[in-house]
């Protein structure tokens, strides 16, 4: 029988979760001789030799992907790799030391476009089932773990250039390694919580291998629905890093994933370099409520993505406190907000009630643009119930724009109730 990678995977993975560990070594063996490049299998071979008491040779191995994924532009499994090394009592200093080296502020491999990194090729490959079956000693299984483990010599044309680690590439090589060894290492299987929307948070994490998924409830919803999946590479939950703030949305891991955690420690570290760092912070948090807004508001659904990019350029940016009226109850809008950041509450006032919350709206609303459309003035005021960031149009703008692309309106009157 012939086993295809996918096939052999899945196999290796419940053999290590019944404690087959030196079962699971054959097949991540018959994987990476095929395969050399594939990085993800060489760490779970370093993990199994670990799981089966041989410590030594996983360090071997754990080095061997640290050294790979530096020079392969996957630094963040380069880390996990030399933690997993510290956990087996080698410190790994030489090879946090490089990495800092390629990936630190300065560094002249640095590239925010031109840059490469290492990935998983196609795999049209079958393994016959009786290569896993070869009688081997635990020694010899061992052995032959770290000649392949090791083996990097077949590898070619790795990236010269580098994309920038999230965070860690704004900080000097010193600094980057002090904040390094200050990061917990989380390890988690499939269907995990890493936090929920609206627990109190004080860190952030790093992706390092695996995929994960961004959960959030509107304002005035129960339900939790999927918003963003991230993988590979990103950053999330980086503003509680700063303002300590409740997390705004639930994360779970969709797959097998390891996180790189930065908390409270992680500040002391950065020392001086803190406001650098925060305003790098700040433009990652920035780019992904666009990108979230882009995707979830009516208003850009009839661009493509550059239109889209284009439009935002008419857009102004403002920071607003709680409690700040956006749209008086009353007046005609001035133009339309479109909500980033925090929510809105659709407030009315009446002679019997000063005040009642009609409703909330939070990031991905866009607000005063129907009442604009009908010519009427608002029926409710749009303030703001947290502090939040809006994006505002100038009435004139707006309708320049309506009358440039006409099946707009009909879009926006569907999905925008008048205030």
């Amino acid at each position: 029988m012939k086993l295809t990678p996918v096939q052999l995977r899945e196999q290796a993975g419940q053999l290590r979760a019944s404690g087959e560990h030196l079962a699971a070594i054959r097949i991540y063996l018959a994987l990476l001789k095929r395969n050399p490049e594939d990085y993800k299998t060489r760490v779970h071979l370093a993990d199994a030799l670990a799981s089966a008491e041989a410590a030594q040779a996983a360090v071997q191995v754990y080095r061997a992907v640290a050294e790979l994924c530096t020079t392969g532009g996957r630094p963040l499994v380069a880390l996990i790799a030399c933690r997993a090394m510290e956990a087996l009592g080698d410190p790994a200093t030489a090879e946090v030391a490089r990495l800092a080296q390629l990936y630190g502020a300065g560094s002249a491999a640095l590239a925010e476009t031109g840059a490469g990194r290492l990935g998983v090729r196609h795999e049209d490959y079958q393994v016959d089932a009786r290569e896993l079956r070869v009688e081997l000693s635990v020694e010899q299984l061992v052995r032959e773990a770290v000649e392949v483990g090791t083996n990097l010599s077949e590898l070619r044309d790795m990236p010269g250039r580098y994309h920038p680690i999230p965070l860690l590439s704004e900080l000097d090589p010193a600094r980057m390694v002090a904040v390094i060894r200050t990061m917990t290492v989380h390890r988690l299987p499939p269907g995990h919580a890493v936090f929920r929307q609206g627990a109190m948070g004080k860190s952030c994490f790093l992706l390092a291998r695996g995929a994960v998924s961004v959960l959030a409830r509107k304002p005035g919803e129960e339900e939790q629905t999927a918003v963003a999946s991230l993988s590979d590479g990103a950053i999330f939950g980086e503003m509680s890093l700063i303002t300590n703030s409740p997390r705004s949305a639930t994360v779970e891991t969709t797959e097998e994933t390891d996180l790189l955690e930065l908390g409270p420690e992680a500040l002391s570290a950065i020392g001086d370099t803190l406001p650098q760092v925060a305003a790098a912070l700040d433009r990652l948090a920035q780019r992904r409520w666009m990108s979230n807004l882009m995707r979830q508001s009516p208003l850009f659904k009839a661009f493509d993505e550059r239109e889209r990019l284009e439009l935002l350029k008419h857009f102004t940016v403002h920071e607003v406190p709680q409690g700040t009226v956006l749209i008086p109850q009353g007046k005609r809008p001035t133009g339309i907000y479109l909500v980033l950041r925090g929510e809105v509450g659709m407030v009315r006032r009446t002679e019997d009630r000063p005040k009642t919350v009609v409703s909330r709206r939070g990031p991905g609303s866009t607000l005063g643009l129907e009442t604009i459309l009908a010519g009427e003035v608002a029926r409710t005021s749009a303030t703001t119930m947290t502090p939040a960031v809006v994006l505002f149009l100038a009435e004139q703008s707006v309708r320049r724009l309506l009358e440039a692309v006409p099946e707009l309106a009909a879009a926006i009157r569907e999905a925008a109730p008048v205030l």
